[in-house]
């Protein structure tokens, strides 16, 4: 036997000991199942298959994505990402065109060929572009190319966006300069006031533009900013998009339309939103965010391939990041509403709107609304709404995610961004009519009526109920539904057994004894799951002979959605409070005294995991500053940790 089929055993074996090891040491050899399932009801009828097509594409210019079109001179023109583009500017494209006659669409070729669009406009015979160097006109009646540039006055490289109000285009560029075109003149003049920042220490660039009416509206990623054609002022606006969202951050800016009479359509990752800049009057749908957290291997696995346990790994700690993510919000809905006259239920829906908007278009009396089918999935539902009587009328999916809408008089065009989904076409068009005729009697309104919120809602089973009034600030119709008795049925699940832990932290009934049952239990039926990892924090300080029986709550007395939300204690921001036992007195010093009072949200006199952590920050070393182990940190060990250079009270 030679030396290299020696070596080659010995690298086999050695492999094999490897992966043995590393199985070992994996908990589970099977995809984490879906955690916290709930249902997202349609609320929307859909239309029926409507009738599309995609124009072709020359066989050697793929395309990425359309950023933008335009319809001018009864031809559309769009501006494309191709994959032969090198890192070009986010909105940024090249020109093409499609030609009706051949249904193919192309690059334009000539002196606009080198240049970049950043945004498009159709005003009859004339297409308007904004370039990387400034503005040009295309006069499709006589074929001529107007160049805009320093020498005409026009002396911004990024344009936003282009509009027109009467017979004067205006166009603004990213830092905020307004430019407008006067009948009958060759140059651009600019407006003497920029659109102000929000925040002037932080200036945010501006991304969309529009006009609607006697008004003008520049959109940035978090600010809004609003001008009369006659006045010289902007009046900046941001608060308005967040009255009564049960999203958590500030909604993301992404696109703007004008209805045509003064008021503006906004799209956001939160949902819907129209303003009327003149009365100040704002109008929210909100989407309704997703408490389930998708299981299984998050990947494709190769035909006769296995996945590694690795995978599972992986997998696992993504299902466990999510319900982490889902604790986290939990607790800060419950501080937020602490504040508020009216408590917002994050998960209760308001609106029939289906995910965050991704573009809008006005087509006459009707708006055409993009949005994402959820809230990170590739696909895209485009939604038909009659803007007079704000009723939806009806939607369809969308294989990828959509970026620019546009009509004609027989069809919706639609672009997409397919750089992640290959085999989705990057524009097609539907025809439009056999949706817009949907009769009347069939247009639903936005807002979702108690009768019918009360039967879907009863339609759930007794899990998915459990979970909606958990994650909705209700804890105790939670104990009633999957402890109907007074507690747990023997053979409860992990997160029959989690939800009921939980149900009687801090956020909700604040009831440690029963936190602590359940919490032994989750221990000690499924030590493997998630939901026990994610509990270890919650350290019990007695035997489990001397826990007590969690004691049965009282039903609530049905409120206007069939259940009433208590009014939980000023929680902990990262996680539930972790259940709390008599500490020895120990004398504090002046610097340890100062730690418990901002750190000791329990009020005992001690620390647990959790408060040193939100002390210290989430990798700080819990088990070796808690010098008896039990589970605590008091005044003493406190102390102790003090002297250690970098660690200062706060």
């Amino acid at each position: 036997m030679n030396r290299l089929h020696l070596l080659r055993i010995a690298v086999l074996t050695v492999g094999i000991g490897w992966a043995s090891t590393f199985a070992a040491e994996t908990k589970t050899n099977s995809p984490p199942a879906d955690a916290f399932v709930l249902r997202r009801f349609e609320w929307i009828p859909a239309f029926k298959s409507p009738r599309t097509f995609a124009p072709l594409v020359p066989r050697l210019s793929s395309i990425t994505a359309v950023q933008d079109l335009a319809l001018a001179g009864e031809r559309l023109w769009l501006s494309v990402r191709t994959p032969a583009q090198t890192n070009p500017p986010d909105g940024s494209g090249r020109l093409w065109e499609f030609h009706d006659q051949a249904l193919m669409m192309e690059p334009v070729a000539g002196p606009l060929e080198q240049h970049r669009v950043t945004t498009l406009f159709g005003a009859e015979s004339t297409l308007w572009m904004g370039l990387n160097g400034g503005m040009a006109s295309l006069d499709l009646k006589q074929n001529v190319i107007h160049p805009f540039g320093p020498a005409q006055g026009m002396v911004s490289t990024n344009i936003v966006g282009i509009a027109a109000m009467d017979d004067t285009i205006v166009a603004l560029g990213h830092l905020g300069l307004l430019w407008g075109l006067v009948p009958g003149t060759t140059n651009f003049t600019r407006a003497t006031a920029g659109a102000p920042s929000v925040d002037p220490r932080s200036p945010e660039l501006w991304n969309h533009f529009a006009t609607s009416g006697e008004w003008m509206a520049a959109l940035g990623t978090h600010s809004l900013a609003a001008r009369h054609s006659r006045s010289p002022q902007w009046i900046p606006m941001r608060e308005e998009f967040a009255n009564g969202s049960p999203h958590l951050s500030a909604p993301k800016l992404s696109c703007i339309e004008g209805d045509g009479d003064g008021g503006f359509w906004i799209g956001s990752d939160a949902g819907l939103h129209w303003l009327n800049p003149e009365s100040n009057v704002c109008e929210n749908r909100f989407w309704t965010p997703q408490v389930t957290v998708s299981g299984g291997l998050g990947m494709t696995v190769a035909p006769g391939f296995k996945p590694t346990a690795a995978a599972y790994s992986m997998a696992q700690e993504r299902v466990m990041q999510g319900i982490r993510d889902r604790m986290r919000d939990r607790a800060r809905h419950a501080r937020i509403n602490q504040r508020l006259t009216q408590p917002v239920s994050p998960y209760w829906p308001t609106s029939r709107l289906p995910g965050p908007v991704l573009a809008l278009h006005r087509d006459a009396r009707f708006l055409w609304v993009a949005t994402r089918e959820g809230p990170t999935s590739l696909r895209s539902r485009v939604l038909l709404m009659h803007q007079a009587t704000r009723r939806w009328i009806g939607w369809f999916p969308v294989a990828a995610p959509v970026t620019c809408l546009g009509t004609d008089a027989q069809r919706l065009w639609i672009g997409c961004d397919v750089s992640r989904s290959p085999n989705a076409p990057a524009l097609f068009a539907v025809e439009k009519f056999p949706m817009t005729s949907t009769p009347q009697n069939r247009w639903i309104k936005d807002t979702i009526p108690a009768e019918e919120l009360a039967d879907r809602l009863a339609s759930l089973p007794v899990r998915e109920r459990a979970v909606l009034a958990f994650f909705g600030g209700d804890p105790t119709r939670v104990v009633d539904l999957l402890a109907p008795t007074g507690t747990a049925a023997p053979d409860a699940d992990a997160e029959t057994l989690f939800l009921l832990a939980f149900a009687h932290d801090a956020v909700g009934l604040n009831n440690p004894d029963a936190l602590e049952l359940y919490v032994h239990r989750l221990r000690e039926q499924y030590p493997e799951s998630a939901y026990a990892e994610l509990a270890a924090a919650v350290r019990s300080a007695r035997p489990a002979a001397t826990l007590p029986e969690a004691p049965h709550s009282p039903a609530p007395s049905p409120g206007p959605t069939g259940s009433q939300k208590p009014e939980p204690p000023l929680p902990a921001e990262a996680s539930p409070a972790t259940p709390r036992s008599e500490a020895s007195p120990v004398f504090a010093s002046p610097e340890a005294a100062a730690v418990l009072a901002k750190r000791d949200l329990g009020k005992d006199g001690r620390l647990n995991a959790v408060e040193f952590r939100l002390w210290l920050g989430p990798r700080a070393d819990f088990k070796s500053s808690d010098t008896n182990q039990d589970g605590h940190l008091d005044a003493g060990e406190i102390d102790r940790l003090l002297k250690n250079p970098g660690v200062t009270a706060p």
